[in-house]
């Protein structure tokens, strides 16, 4: 018998698009004892991250006020101060 096995990278973004066409970036990161998977999607022009452990996704303004930054400015700052970026954003902060 031969069984074939997939066996994702870990500890690398991978960035795919989905079935119904959103962009995602996932990490899957490992230690001798925990795995878990991380993934930023793009959903209808918003930004959310999803982690194996929540069963909703949270907006990632949500999760950068969280980790302390106190305003919109100030993320789209440590996010990149290219327009692009902020024009990305856009969309999440509203």
């Amino acid at each position: 018998v031969l069984l074939m096995q997939e066996q994702l990278s870990k500890n690398r973004i991978i960035i795919d698009m989905d079935k119904k066409g959103n962009l995602n970036a996932s990490v899957t990161s490992s230690s001798e004892r925990i795995k878990s998977k991380t993934i930023i999607q793009m959903e209808n022009q918003k930004i959310y991250l999803m982690l194996n452990q929540f069963v909703k996704k949270i907006p990632i303004m949500v999760v950068m006020k969280a980790m302390g930054m106190e305003s919109d400015q100030e993320v789209v700052q440590m996010v990149g101060r290219d327009p692009r970026y902020a024009a990305l954003l856009m969309p999440s902060i509203e």
